[in-house]
């Protein structure tokens, strides 16, 4: 679910459920705790010049670290 202003869209990526159950069920990808865990950003577009080169990649912001 996107920011309805800026259009941004924050991605949870964690174990544990996020309270809201609307952001819940579009915005939460679930993990397992055990193991290593990397993102990736995968872009498709019809073409590279599609895309500004002074577009920076969306920000990862870590919040807490579980030990296996």
């Amino acid at each position: 679910m996107a920011d309805p202003v800026t259009g941004a869209t924050t991605l949870y990526i964690q174990a544990d459920p996020i309270a809201d159950a609307e952001l819940r069920a579009t915005n939460w990808l679930p993990i397992d705790t055990k193991g290593n865990f990397s993102v990736t950003l995968r872009l498709y577009a019809p073409r590279t010049g599609d895309i500004p080169a002074s577009w920076p990649p969306p920000l990862v912001r870590v919040r807490g670290h579980h030990s296996a």
